[in-house]
């Protein structure tokens, strides 16, 4: 049949010191992988906030698109401790290519991003105003898709993209929809590799 996945859920937790080796998920369910009339699409990564005074864990924390005839984006991890202004946003997607994490309101603002294996953030709309904090590539592709007419490129306060990880933004067809683009304010160190070969259109 061509069944879908259902969609990650939210996850709301405030605490006072975070403790454990136990994992938070809120993966999106899989699909049908089959093509045609049993086709199922699979569900989008949920979303996981954890805030909190004292993190001493060791937890792991899920967000990811389901697989299936089309793979589902990742969902979005946000931990905010009390010292801090904004909070870090996690996209990671266990290394599976997907339809991407669009953003698609007004502004956001963080103290850090993480995108991380094939993590795809989508910014389409021109308007948006991203503040993105120090942007780290930790592991395996991240995707940055910034719509190419975009008002105010992200921001970013230092870029590391560590030895083995690619930064890249989504190949195109015959339409120039987005460019890899983004301000850093800070130091940019570079051990693994920007790389943008045949993305063009």
């Amino acid at each position: 049949s061509g069944s879908g996945g259902g969609s990650g859920v939210s996850i709301w937790i405030q605490a006072g010191t975070l403790s454990g080796a136990g994992s938070i998920t809120a993966n999106g369910g899989a699909g049908n992988p089959s093509t045609g009339a049993g086709a199922g699409g699979s569900g989008g990564g949920g979303r996981v906030a954890v805030t909190y005074t004292t993190d001493s864990s060791t937890i792991t924390k899920q967000a990811y698109g389901g697989t299936g005839y089309q793979n589902a984006g990742a969902g979005t991890i946000y931990m905010k401790s009390a010292a801090q202004t904004n909070g870090d946003l996690i996209i990671a997607n266990n290394n599976v290519s997907n339809i991407g994490t669009p953003f698609t309101v007004a502004s956001y603002m963080f103290d850090s991003t993480t995108i991380k294996d094939q993590g795809r953030l989508i910014l389409s709309s021109t308007s948006t105003v991203f503040t993105g904090g120090a942007l780290s590539i930790p592991s395996g592709t991240a995707i940055l898709d910034v719509a190419k007419l975009i008002t105010t490129l992200p921001s970013f306060s230092s870029l590391n993209i560590a030895s083995g990880a690619t930064l890249t933004h989504s190949a195109h067809t015959s339409t120039h929809t987005y460019s890899l683009l983004s301000n850093v304010t800070g130091d940019a160190t570079i051990t693994g590799t920007i790389n943008l070969n045949a993305k063009g259109y």
